[in-house]
């Protein structure tokens, strides 16, 4: 079941929340059958004073906090919730919205990226939040990322994944929940609530404007129609790397 709400101090921007991770070795959770060691995702404030709660499912780790300062049990104001790595883990999102009692007339959803993968349920993931997608904000993950440049490759290329990306790839909706997910953030601020959004981190010699404006530019070739060139050079080993 999940933990209480607990309270997370602030942190100054471009550092992340206080960690809510735990040891690899407390156990899958077998009713989800799914495993997420060492969930990725980052909230970073940006200067607004409201308090911030996180709760943890046990084994999951997938993480649900209410911004402006909210528990779920707070009346009929709104909550934000943040929710990371779900990792395809459908069963376990589902009783995590139910715990949390989102209600989309009222509450927003933030996912922190990878969607997919390691739970076997992606597909059904991913057709549940494409269906509250005017009710959510993402932003891109690795594993995201990765599942949008196999489905660029060839039907042979796309048949050596595993079985459960295999079912997102060839599902009669693949075109409609690739060309969704290709449209997401690789990084969401909220001035007004005072907090950002991205996955795995930010630079620490980065400001937020600098994490902005890096996340524009690569945005805005995904979204662009020459978004499979970057597919197509996103992994390998050039251009070498260099600081300067």
């Amino acid at each position: 079941s999940l933990h209480d709400a607990l309270p997370i101090s602030p942190v100054r921007a471009g550092r992340r929340c206080r960690s809510v991770r735990r040891s690899s070795a407390s156990g899958p959770d077998e009713a989800a059958g799914c495993h997420i060691p060492y969930p990725e995702n980052h909230c970073i404030r940006t200067g607004n004073p409201a308090r911030f709660w996180c709760m943890l499912r046990h084994n999951i780790r997938i993480v649900a906090a209410p911004a402006r300062g909210l528990r779920p049990s707070s009346g009929d104001r709104m909550a934000v919730y943040a929710i990371g790595d779900v990792q395809g883990c459908y069963d376990a999102l589902s009783r995590l919205l139910e715990r949390i009692k989102f209600d989309p007339s009222k509450d927003r959803l933030w996912f922190c990226g990878d969607l997919v993968n390691r739970g076997g349920q992606s597909l059904e993931t991913l057709r549940l939040i494409h269906s509250l997608k005017i009710h959510s904000t993402i932003v891109l993950g690795n594993h995201d990322l990765s599942l949008l440049s196999i489905a660029q490759r060839r039907e042979e290329d796309q048949r050596k994944v595993n079985p459960d990306l295999q079912r997102v790839l060839f599902a009669d909706d693949k075109d409609v929940l690739i060309n969704w997910l290709r449209m997401q953030k690789l990084l969401h601020v909220d001035r007004t609530l005072g907090f950002a959004m991205v996955h795995a981190g930010i630079a620490p010699k980065w400001t937020l404007g600098i994490a902005e404006a890096r996340a524009r530019e690569v945005e805005s070739r995904l979204h662009s129609d020459g978004y499979r060139k970057i597919f197509k050079n996103m992994y390998g080993d050039k251009p070498v790397w260099s600081p300067k």
